[in-house]
């Protein structure tokens, strides 16, 4: 799994539209999570920057990540902004990359959520390939 982090300069009027979230402050419903996935397994990414859902290397793996499941033992992996923010996505065209963006009061923050495809090695799952 791939997260590019990067802050994107000062707000503008470009997310006007997209929705007001406090994140961390309210857990993700099903229509606030993105999926991404590498052709072997995929994840949930919530609105709020976390990734919930995540069965490594495999669907039928045990879970990683399932805080979706359990908010107290489940675990997580956030990143996230302080204070109330507009948050808008979408994905890469004909790509399975979620880009998403928060916009507070004195910046911009950009989060790409990527798992790169790779041939299965199942002698070791959890090698990726140099390109």
């Amino acid at each position: 799994m791939v997260r590019s982090v990067r802050g994107v300069g000062s707000p503008d009027d470009s997310d006007a539209d997209g929705a007001v979230l406090s994140p961390g402050r309210r857990p993700n419903r099903i229509a606030d999570f993105g999926l991404i996935g590498d052709c072997h397994t995929t994840a949930l990414v919530g609105r709020n920057g976390a990734i919930e859902w995540l069965c490594f290397p495999r669907p039928d793996s045990p879970a990683v990540f399932c805080h979706v499941l359990d908010d107290q033992h489940g675990g997580t992996f956030a990143v996230r902004v302080d204070g109330e923010c507009r948050v808008s996505r979408r994905y890469l065209p004909d790509a399975l990359v979620l880009v998403t963006t928060w916009t507070t009061a004195t910046g911009v923050l950009e989060v790409t959520d990527c798992m790169p495809v790779a041939p299965f090695d199942l002698a070791a799952p959890t090698r990726s390939e140099e390109r």
